[in-house]
């Protein structure tokens, strides 16, 4: 059905009628904190589909001409943004604006022949979110004016508007989000400033019944104990003070007991104290080891575990990534079991937590769970501590014999993902696919040359299934294409391209491997 400019308002009106009754009927949405929460991720996931989208659509150097769209005018102090109504009302009402604009540009591909369902999803996600700011006002929503727009007369002005509309989106979320995720980090800093002034001295024998050793490591170690008078049972994690600076410490008790809300993350009771050689903390206690304990060498865990323990941790890497947090050391010696069965799994040990954006040195070590771009950054500073030169006798000397020159990097959540990918591998084949990420291990090098990452064009992040199946890297032919398909994803050699660990619940319930006498 074709609709004539007269009739673009009314037919707005009568969408935005049907999405809301649709929506509403489908999915309550919480008031207060919680709903907060729930606005926030679903800004989030808004961001990512508009940032596909305008990377499809990119186009550089042109007019931008739609002053109607709008604008978050938002101040860098405004921390607590989500919580000021006049924030919300803005935002709803810049929400409707884009909404809006999506069903003029809809309306008009439909006209044209063209594929609107992408421009159509777009406009039904804003629909919702605007409806779920609405909950979170409480009061009647602040009253709209919809700006009066010129036919798009020929398929180049309907392109250079869904462009610009795009492109503003992307910034409108963007702007959103990047606040909240200054929040939480400030929100963070403030919590630590405040511990650290009521921080308690204690002799834990007084009030705690210490059972058993649980772990230890290059922080201390964990105890599990009881509280005297409360009865509760809890793990004591000590942090030797030569060892541990007390802003490490609150940072990481602190994230741990206001932030790691998700059920796959230890989180810390309101327990904090020093003792004269150590710092304390208590926390939810995981009674039956870790990770690594349970995965079989060459053999790995059964495969519907694994799945269980992926889906853990992708949603608690998402909890983290979704407040603006990289966790930075995903292993398996840091996921805890909460069962014998390995059914419920926590990610614990935030001490490499960062906020996303830190600039931090970015260190090369010689592990499977380092990222690429690590081994990039030692190259640049092996070639900025001093070119080589070769002597009258052949021998390579240093010029430069100063101290070499640390490489910063922005903390990224794709870390994450590439520790995600190397964990799911080990789960599954009991090893590890490489011994260390360098362009010169021949089996890192075999995976580079599977992904057509080793110079040759770079294939985009949820293209399908791996082409050339058969010609799969060898420590990956035991995996079932969707298996490969969701490595290869989170095991992207380009960080930009490299998935997200919410994508891992799109891979669960299909077959991760092929029959056990694969070799590989």
């Amino acid at each position: 059905m074709k609709l004539s400019p007269d009739f673009t308002f009314p037919f707005v009106v009568l969408m935005t009628c049907v999405e809301l009754f649709t929506f509403v009927t489908a999915r309550p949405t919480p008031q207060g904190k919680n709903g907060l929460q729930m606005l926030y991720q679903d800004m989030r996931t808004l961001l990512n589909l508009v940032s596909q989208e305008r990377h499809k659509n990119e186009m550089k150097d042109f007019e931008q001409s739609l002053t109607s769209l709008p604008s978050l005018n938002f101040k860098t102090e405004d921390l607590k943004s989500l919580e000021k109504s006049s924030t919300l009302e803005q935002l709803y009402t810049g929400l409707k604006s884009f909404k809006f604009h999506l069903d003029w540009i809809q309306q008009t591909q439909e006209e044209m022949g063209s594929d609107y369902s992408k421009t159509k999803k777009l406009a039904q996600r804003i629909q919702a979110i605007s409806h779920m700011v609405l909950i979170q006002i409480g009061t009647t929503p602040p009253e709209l004016v919809y700006p009066s727009l010129s036919p798009l007369n020929t398929a180049w002005n309907l392109y250079h508007a869904n462009v610009e509309i795009l492109d503003k989106l992307y910034f409108f979320c963007n702007c959103l989000v990047l606040l909240q995720l200054q929040t939480a980090a400030r929100l963070l800093d403030e919590l630590c400033h405040l511990t650290a002034q009521s921080l308690e001295s204690l002799e834990p024998l007084d009030h705690f019944q210490v059972i058993k050793l649980l772990g230890e490591g290059s922080y201390g170690q964990v105890k599990l104990a009881v509280h005297k008078k409360r009865g509760t049972p809890m793990a004591l994690k000590f942090f030797l003070r030569d060892d541990t600076s007390l802003l490490s410490f609150l940072r990481e008790y602190n994230l741990s007991l206001a932030f790691c809300t998700h059920p796959s993350l230890t989180s810390a009771f309101g327990i904090a104290f020093s003792t004269p050689t150590h710092y304390v903390f208590a926390q939810q206690p995981c009674l039956y080891g870790d990770l690594y304990d349970v995965i079989v060498p060459e053999v790995g865990l059964e495969e519907s575990r694994a799945q269980g323990v992926a889906s853990q941790i992708s949603g608690a890497l998402s909890h983290l990534h979704s407040l603006g947090f990289v966790h930075r050391d995903v292993k398996p010696e840091n996921i805890f079991l909460c069962d014998r069965e390995c059914r419920w799994v926590k990610l614990g040990d935030f001490g490499m937590v960062k906020a996303a954006g830190t600039r931090v040195p970015c260190v090369w070590y010689s592990s499977p769970y380092c990222t690429p771009e690590a081994e990039m950054a030692r190259k640049s500073e092996e070639i900025d501590s001093g070119h080589l030169e070769v002597d009258n006798n052949g021998n390579k000397q240093n010029k430069n014999s100063g101290k070499t020159q640390r490489i910063l990097a922005s903390v990224d959540p794709s870390t994450d993902s590439w520790a995600l990918g190397i964990l799911i591998y080990a789960m599954l084949m009991g090893s590890l696919p490489w011994s260390e990420t360098v362009s010169d291990n021949t089996a890192y090098k075999s995976y580079l040359q599977w992904t057509n990452c080793d110079g040759s064009a770079s294939q985009e992040r949820g293209s399908g299934q791996p082409e050339n199946f058969h010609q799969v890297a060898p420590q990956f032919a035991a995996f079932t294409p969707l298996a490969a398909c969701l490595l290869r994803s989170l095991l992207h050699p380009q960080c930009r391209l490299r998935g997200r660990p919410d994508e891992v619940e799109r891979y669960l319930g299909g077959a991760w491997l092929l029959d056990k006498d694969v070799s590989g």
